[in-house]
């Protein structure tokens, strides 16, 4: 549905570039999403590159409409990347879109900083993949601080996001050695995710199973071992 789409779109572009370019973008960014979910990957970067093309020449003549396009696009072509271990080439890109995307959150706070948040926890995973753990922990305390604040104002949409970013650094906090922090964090998430897979067992109790196995492997760091059995 989305080819057929993309290619109505190119033929009404040829006719008026400016009113549907943007819907060409738009319709190659959900392309490659759904081509990353099928580990169609090598196609989801070239329609994801095509996209942020389109989006840059876009913003260039209307940034006010078009720079969180980019920004956004930019995220999801640093995940490809990660996704293909190109992890220099995903840094850039994310760097890119976190500076783009802290520019609009000065401006509209409530709008764009969930999105900069989930910025921040991409690159925090990233540098946890690079074995660049101090910067990693940076980002993810970042990304958590910013994640807790949007799920004051609406839990039901951002607990999930704080649960996630919990676990990471979790995770970051055991590679540190710091396990029982880690444990805390751990087991914050573990409450959240139990709550959410109470309402939603099909979407997160794979989730539950994680944070279990984590708090597992830590308590057993700190020689608590019928808590980790």
């Amino acid at each position: 549905h989305y080819e057929e789409a993309l290619q109505a779109l190119r033929v009404l572009s040829k006719l008026n570039s400016g009113a549907y370019k943007p819907h060409i973008a738009t319709t190659l960014n959900s392309l490659a999403n759904l081509l990353s979910s099928t580990n169609e990957l090598k196609q989801a970067q070239d329609y994801c590159e095509e996209a942020l093309g389109i989006y840059q020449v876009l913003a260039s003549l209307d940034p006010k409409a078009y720079k969180s396009g980019v920004a956004i696009t930019l995220n999801n072509l640093g995940n490809l990347l990660k996704n293909t271990n190109e992890l220099k080439q995903a840094k850039d890109r994310y760097e890119e879109a976190i500076q783009i995307l802290l520019e609009l959150e000065e401006k509209n706070p409530e709008r764009y900083k969930s999105d900069v948040a989930m910025t921040l926890n991409n690159l925090g995973n990233l540098y946890c993949d690079m074995n660049e753990f101090k910067q990693a922990r940076a980002y993810c305390t970042e990304a958590l601080q910013m994640r807790r604040e949007l799920a004051e104002k609406n839990p039901e949409a951002y607990n999930p996001n704080v649960a996630t970013t919990l676990n990471n650094l979790g995770v970051l906090l055991s590679i540190f050695g710091e396990f029982k922090e880690a444990q805390t964090y751990h087991k914050e998430a573990l409450q959240i995710r139990r709550e959410l897979a109470e309402k939603n067992p099909e979407a997160y109790k794979l989730d539950v199973a994680t944070t279990l196995h984590n708090l597992g492997a830590s308590l057993s760091n700190t020689n608590e071992f019928k808590q980790a059995q």
